[in-house]
């Protein structure tokens, strides 16, 4: 495969300077669509209208055992996808259409996805009129799938887990002429400029949490919140977690650092400025789960979430009077 057209996005950014110099600020991403270029005014303005919703997503507070405090970012409920990825697609593919990459109702699009990711896809590209493939795990339950299947997406199923469904990817690219996004081999930090204003959003109202407890995908929210702390001189300390792969956990979302066939740069760059890694198989839902029983914003949160919640409940045991940060992904109905 041609690596520049597998990642001419990336390569090609650097001829938006504006935009480019905007996506590396803090401000909110609606101010992206109207920085001057090739694109019609019809085609902006659908562009922000579908944008509207998305970022500066409140956080839901909660106390834990010795006066400490927990608050979660609910990413669930950026609209497009409700996902932290809704924050990312549109403007990836506002800036691909500006440089005249992919067109509408031409450019047929391929993605991997475990859930998230490719359901924020799948709404994004049905609204901007782009066909949408999306290959994944064949062990992905129906509510994941039904998101990318009502938003007319086609969908690939692949045996294994996301490596295999990557190697798919690279496949149907080499036969078919797809374009591919491929968000998880993401050669630039231009997903990571998106993400980082979660953690910006945060101290714009809050000050540094004394703990950040975020989830390990494919690095990229790991390493983007935790530099947006570092950068900023807070004392956070930053805590990833994972499953521990060699045990056979699968939670949705979460694969980590060993897939044999891809390169996932953000998790190196994640793990050199995480202060500790955690694996979700040592980690025993059922304390929390109990505690938040009657908490519906907290039961209601997917798997996914709840490990991060959970780390900060079994910390909150030892310290007092700190404050917690950590993401709600999304709720358990994709579960």
């Amino acid at each position: 495969m041609n690596p520049f057209i597998f990642h001419q996005v990336y390569r090609t950014f650097n001829n938006l300077p504006s935009q480019l110099q905007y996506l590396k600020g803090k401000e909110n991403l609606l101010g992206l669509f109207d920085i001057p270029n090739q694109i019609s005014e019809e085609r902006k303005n659908i562009y922000k209208t579908i944008y509207n919703g998305i970022g500066e997503t409140g956080c839901y507070t909660v106390n834990l055992p010795n006066n400490n405090l927990l608050r979660i970012k609910m990413e669930y409920a950026n609209s497009m996808g409700n996902s932290h990825y809704s924050r990312y697609w549109i403007p990836y593919l506002f800036i691909a259409e500006s440089l005249n990459l992919i067109s509408p109702n031409k450019t047929k699009i391929i993605e991997v996805s475990s859930g998230s990711a490719g359901i924020a896809l799948a709404v994004a590209t049905k609204e901007l009129g782009f066909h949408t493939t999306i290959v994944v795990p064949k062990s992905l339950p129906k509510n994941r799938l039904q998101p990318m299947i009502e938003s007319r997406a086609e969908l690939i199923r692949v045996d294994g887990y996301i490596d295999k469904c990557v190697e798919e990817l690279k496949y149907r690219v080499e036969q078919n002429g797809f374009f591919p996004t491929n968000h998880s081999e993401e050669k630039s930090d231009f997903i990571v400029n998106v993400f980082s204003r979660i953690a910006a959003e945060y101290l714009n109202n809050y000050n540094f949490p004394d703990y950040a407890i975020i989830g390990l995908g494919n690095g990229t929210t790991t390493y983007a919140i935790f530099s947006e702390f570092k950068n900023r001189g807070g004392n956070t300390l930053c805590i990833s977690y994972n499953p521990d792969l060699t045990k056979k956990q699968l939670i949705y979302g979460l694969y980590g650092p060993h897939e044999p066939n891809f390169n996932l740069r953000h998790i190196k760059l994640a793990d050199s400025i995480t202060s500790q890694k955690m694996y979700t198989n040592a980690i025993d839902l059922t304390e929390v789960e109990e505690y938040f029983k009657y908490d519906t914003e907290i039961s209601n949160l997917g798997s996914s979430s709840k490990y991060g919640i959970a780390i900060a409940f079994s910390i909150a045991k030892i310290v007092k009077e700190k404050t917690f940060l950590t993401i709600g992904y999304d709720k358990n109905d994709r579960y």
